[in-house]
């Protein structure tokens, strides 16, 4: 065993201040730092890249692998550092957007569903980040603001967004930053090809399910009137019916 730990150690030379800790320990601090500090801020992803994926990729260079045994515990802490209580930016709308994006990525991903590894969960937050620079930039373009930013308190700002979102309104599913087209359901059998989320048949059919303060969203494990739904189906939408 000690042969075993030494060999450990020379492939993964540790720090002081982890010399004394197990690896579950080491693997906490990471947690941690991630906790305290990991901010989305739309016109800066490429912090949030330093942040995560080269915070928790550093991890495993410098501590070694995340034990078997605490792998389930130490990804889903990683993933849901965003809105974390310690997190002082946990609260803000970015973060729980994205949390609630990269929550949804997760749960489609066959791949992590099947073997959850540190190197996919930062594979799918390099590309949701991806995403929400793209829509930032389609974002300014849009508004005029590309060629030069203004204060978001101002009043020109206030109202080239409100017309932003008007505009948007046919691609938006429910939430700021959530396209139809990137959606991670679009293959789900009750997903909403037109028109807006609150309100179409799933929405009420979900709504009426579930209790009054839980998000509604699909799931791949439901239908949305509450049968079980195989997994990995892509079965074609139910046809449109007609409006109550």
């Amino acid at each position: 065993m000690a042969t075993v730990i030494e060999a450990l150690e020379e492939l993964y030379p540790l720090q002081a201040e982890h010399k004394h800790l197990d690896l579950g320990s080491r693997w906490q601090q990471v947690i941690d730092k991630s906790n305290s500090r990991v901010r989305i801020q739309s016109d800066n992803m490429e912090q949030v890249r330093l942040d995560t994926n080269f915070e928790w990729g550093g991890g495993a260079s410098t501590i070694g692998p995340i034990p078997r045994n605490l792998n389930k515990r130490v990804l889903t802490s990683l993933s849901q550092s965003f809105t974390h209580r310690d997190n002082p930016h946990g609260t803000s709308n970015p973060n729980i957007a994205f949390q609630r994006d990269l929550d949804e990525l997760l749960e489609a991903d066959a791949e992590y569903s099947d073997s959850p590894s540190l190197s996919r969960v930062c594979s799918i937050v390099a590309e949701l980040a991806f995403r929400w620079e793209k829509l930032e930039t389609q974002g300014r373009r849009m508004s005029g603001s590309s060629s030069r930013r203004t204060r978001e308190s101002t009043p020109h700002l206030i109202a080239s967004r409100a017309k932003l979102r008007t505009r948007t309104t046919s691609k938006l599913r429910t939430r700021t930053g959530h396209l139809r087209e990137t959606c991670n359901f679009r293959k789900h059998p009750d997903f909403n090809h037109s028109g807006r989320w609150e309100g179409c048949r799933a929405y009420r059919e979900l709504r009426g399910r579930f209790d009054k303060d839980r998000e509604v969203k699909l799931s791949w494990k439901q239908r949305a009137d509450g049968p079980r739904l195989t997994t990995g189906t892509s079965a074609a939408p139910d046809p449109p019916r007609q409006k109550y």
